[in-house]
């Protein structure tokens, strides 16, 4: 069961590294549509 536990550590820290060093410009794009979301929604919201 040790074995499994660290096998899976390893797999998903190597997920993680993969995502983050393959994807570098799938990150910046949720950032800034995650704000023109938030803003788009508020004006109409105001009036």
């Amino acid at each position: 069961m040790s074995v499994a536990t660290l096998a899976v550590g390893i797999l998903l820290l190597w997920v993680s590294v993969k995502l983050l060093r393959g994807s570098p410009a799938a990150v910046p794009p949720p950032v800034p549509r995650d704000d023109a979301t938030s803003t788009d929604p508020t004006p109409p919201s105001d009036s």
